[in-house]
């Protein structure tokens, strides 16, 4: 704490320059805490996508790399011979000389947005800074920024065009690794005066952010969330790992200004952590966030899991190769729902600007499935058992169903009188059966009616010592998973 506290003497004042929004939060984790967390809005919305696009899209175009601007100055990394080869020495030409390549002349927010939400997504928004220390808006803070390079704020016509279809509004931001990110470059261009403002102050690997060395990065890092709180009033601010390792000084001001800017706007908002940042900074004013994974179980607590329809940032082999399958990207949504748990799913566009024909097939497909079966996904809660069957999500990189129609997962509404009970696959003759709702174990004397979700079709149905037996009728076209509807006259009963 003293090594904090001295780090932070530097800034005085406000640390960005500029004022932080006052109001019911204080700069105190006490105060803090007193934020609830998870709005209702998100707690219903269930589905959010995001996009990780920027230079290193371009960048990264021809290699299966998600991290070039960092690799290219490693000599023990691929990218180090191929970036020689292909552009020159890392001393002549580095990730700042790459930066201007990137021309997304074919982005369109408007096609961007009606994606999104022909997919079902209730919230969207860009990347708005990864780890490579470049802003996707168009920024006073730093000169790395979309407006300047590119002539367009796309951040500004994202956040325009995916509110009008009534999503709400996501930035991520992962820039602060970005002061270690660049630590094989300062013996590269980095390293020449000028290019801190990209690149970092040089300093030695182990100098971490909490360092004196540090300040001006943390001021920094600081003003680029203020100018992106001010300028778009996200509904929801997404943090990669990094921001474990920061002071706690400028995460504290963050917060209170973004709390305090949204009671001025009255909107409720949300922040997503990860693991470590969750045991840096405790407390349920954050959600948590697991990238590429998630709760096996299901949790007493809202939590998000981010994956990606393949690799983060394109690449043309991912062109090449497409995407998850449909199924198993249902399957995982639905998972994930059972488990109170909401997805948010990278997209990632090319360095034109353009969804990749693949992406865009799967998000039709899963908005096709949402459209006849949202109801047992969006608005409701976790019941008190999530699962049935030993069926699994596997992969982390390229996600992988092992399900079958022996695996079932449970939602229910919120007035908690209407039960959902989805399979994974279509069973052998239509007929479905659910253990866990067998005679003895759920009392279904109350039971108004049991439907399809998908066409509101009644179904006939039998309870007994197996399990509850109901014949789903006729199958539809598209195998993914499949929801029934069970309505009580009043409140679901108590499982056995």
């Amino acid at each position: 704490m003293a090594a904090v506290a001295a780090s932070m003497v530097a800034f005085g004042g406000s640390l960005t320059g500029s004022e932080i929004k006052t109001g019911p939060y204080t700069p105190d984790w006490d105060s803090i805490r007193q934020h609830p967390g998870a709005p209702e809005w998100f707690l219903d919305g269930k589905l959010g996508i995001y996009t990780h696009w920027g230079p290193i899209s371009k960048a990264n175009e021809f290699r299966p790399d998600h991290a070039y601007g960092r690799d290219m100055y490693d000599p023990k990394q691929d990218e180090f011979e191929y970036h020689v080869k292909t552009h020159g020495s890392q001393h002549e030409v580095g990730y700042k000389d790459l930066v201007s390549m990137f021309q997304p002349v074919e982005f369109d927010a408007e096609v961007w947005a009606d994606l999104f939400a022909e997919a079902g997504a209730r919230f969207a928004g860009p990347v708005a800074m990864h780890h490579d220390n470049f802003a996707m808006w168009g920024s006073e803070v730093t000169p790395w920024n979309i407006e300047r390079t590119f002539g367009r704020d796309t951040c500004a016509e994202l956040e325009k065009a995916i509110r009008a279809r009534g999503m709400k509004f996501v930035t991520s931001f992962h820039h602060a690794y970005s002061w270690h990110y660049y630590r094989h470059a300062y013996a590269y261009d980095a390293g020449k005066p000028g290019n801190e403002s990209l690149y970092c102050k040089p300093h030695a690997e182990d100098v971490g952010q909490k360092s004196p060395e540090a300040a001006e990065f943390c001021r920094e890092w600081l003003a680029k969330l203020v100018e992106v709180i001010n300028k778009y009033e996200p509904d929801f601010i997404w943090f990669d790992w990094g921001i474990a390792a920061m002071p706690e000084e400028p995460v504290l001001d963050f917060f209170t200004h973004y709390l305090n800017s949204a009671a001025e706007w009255d909107k409720e908002v949300i922040v997503t952590f990860k693991q470590n940042p969750k045991k840096a900074f405790p407390g349920d004013f954050t959600v948590m966030d697991h990238e590429r994974g998630g709760h096996l179980e299901l949790s007493d607590k809202p939590w998000v899991n981010d994956t990606s329809v393949g690799p983060w940032f394109y690449n043309a082999k991912f062109a090449e190769k497409g995407v998850v399958e449909t199924d198993t990207l249902v399957e995982l949504f639905v998972d994930l729902v059972s488990k109170n748990g909401c997805l948010l799913l990278n997209i990632p566009p090319d360095p034109l600007g353009r969804i990749p024909a693949s992406a865009v097939r799967a998000l039709k497909e899963l908005g096709q499935w949402n459209k006849v079966n949202g109801e047992a996904i969006f608005e409701t809660r976790p019941w008190v058992k999530a699962e049935e069957g030993d069926g699994k999500i596997e992969g982390k990189m390229r996600i992988k169903s092992a399900m079958t129609s022996s695996d079932i997962r449970f939602t229910r509404n919120k007035s908690g009188d209407t039960l959902y009970v989805i399979t994974m696959d279509w069973p052998e003759g239509g007929n479905m059966q659910v253990k866990t709702l067998a005679k003895g174990r759920l009392d279904l004397g109350s039971v108004k009616s049991i439907s399809r979700v998908d066409n509101g079709l009644d179904l006939a149905w039998e309870q007994n010592q197996d399990g509850l037996n109901i014949a789903l009728g006729e199958q539809p076209e598209t195998n993914f998973a499949h929801a029934v509807k069970i309505v009580f006259e009043e409140k679901i009963p108590k499982l056995k």
